[in-house]
């Protein structure tokens, strides 16, 4: 999702700073405890920041209230979370499920 007309270079930076002040762990519990601001914060050096922070902060809910917290198992369900294209879906899908 922070990737998205952003450098590597600067999505990796914005993954670490927001692992840090989520406290350590980018789980979904940790990123809904979170607020919007300290997201903010975190990844504004990224394209759209604005608009991601908001995308994280609903994706986790949907996470948490749809998926039992885990990795969507289709490319349609990933793509029915804010933020999420069919490219991410399938990034997604090789990383989590080795599909």
């Amino acid at each position: 999702m922070l990737s998205s007309q952003t450098k590597d270079e600067v999505t990796d930076a914005a993954v670490a700073k927001l692992r840090t002040a989520v406290g350590g762990s980018l789980s979904v519990d940790a990123v809904i405890a979170a607020d919007e601001a300290t997201i903010s914060e975190a990844i504004s050096k990224v394209g759209f920041w604005r608009r991601k922070t908001q995308y994280i902060k609903q994706a986790a809910q949907r996470l948490r209230d749809d998926f039992e917290s885990d990795v969507p198992k289709t490319v349609d369900e990933l793509c029915s979370l804010p933020g999420v294209g069919p490219k991410m879906a399938f990034l997604a899908l090789q990383a989590a499920w080795k599909l």
